[in-house]
């Protein structure tokens, strides 16, 4: 499972985890936020790991770096590197007992499609910040493609990462102000 790899390369990211916009300026507070939703996302995958939860934790793990990835986009957060890992050897598979992998993959992909379609951009068309969100969008897009790909070939978790990681971003994306929520207000964090 690519759990440990998702968890190690997410703490040592969070332990040099910064703020970029400096103290007081209007920016400053979306840097705290994002900040304090990577930590959030990363304590329920903690939480979900106490409990044997492996499946529910690499989902939140890896929004967890979608997260963080989308505020070092933004300019918001600064750390010692970005993007879903990728082991160097393969881990072996743990098995899911309870066959929620599965599930929870498929839910993803259809979450991921739904918030990709409840978008609309938030600033004025052409403006640097409107740039962003289709930039956003696209990452969230390639992201989707790639966790099907990757669900179709049978790779679940592998597709779960990409899944919720891209959500990950279109979430944080959603916090910021980049985009209006037209539809499914419920999936997203404000």
């Amino acid at each position: 499972m690519i759990l440990h790899s998702c968890r190690e390369a997410l703490e040592e990211r969070i332990a040099a985890l910064m703020p970029v916009p400096p103290e007081g300026s209007m920016l400053r507070s979306c840097a705290r936020d994002t900040e304090g939703m990577v930590r959030a996302y990363f304590r329920d995958g903690m939480e979900f790991l106490s409990r044997g939860d492996r499946v529910n934790a690499l989902a939140s793990f890896s929004y967890a770096l979608g997260w963080m990835d989308a505020g070092i986009c933004l300019g918001l957060l600064s750390s010692c590197g970005c993007g879903i890992p990728v082991p160097a050897t393969p881990e072996p598979h743990s098995g899911d007992g309870n066959g929620t992998l599965r599930e929870k993959t498929s839910r993803y992909h259809a979450l991921l499609s739904r918030a990709l379609g409840s978008l609309e951009s938030a600033p004025e068309p052409d403006t640097c910040l409107s740039r962003g969100g289709a930039r956003i969008l696209l990452i969230g897009e390639i992201f989707r493609a790639r966790g099907a790909g990757l669900e179709s070939a049978g790779d679940d978790e592998g597709a779960l990462v990409s899944f919720s990681y891209g959500f990950g971003w279109l979430d944080a994306g959603v916090r910021n102000g980049l985009f209006r929520v037209a539809l499914n207000r419920e999936l997203f964090t404000i």
